[in-house]
């Protein structure tokens, strides 16, 4: 079964989607939109350390229903 993170890897890495784009803030240290820290990525594995990065880095409303949206991609995906 895949992580959550290896199935955003390989469905959304580099599309132009909100879910790819939620990705790519996440874990792009060129262009890190939830951290001030440029060095600091998302690198846990499920849906609760990405909730947990984005609320460490004050992630919009947007992003979280982008979230909420992957997760249940994700849930029907397994």
């Amino acid at each position: 079964m895949p992580s959550f993170r290896e199935y955003l890897r390989t469905y959304h890495k580099g599309q132009d989607t909100p879910i790819g784009d939620l990705y790519k803030d996440a874990t792009d240290l060129r262009r890190a939109r939830f951290s001030t820290d440029y060095e600091e990525i998302w690198e846990g594995e499920t849906p609760e350390t990405l909730k947990e990065f984005m609320q460490k880095h004050n992630a919009c409303h947007e992003a979280y229903q982008v979230l909420e949206e992957a997760e249940e991609e994700y849930k029907k995906h397994l």
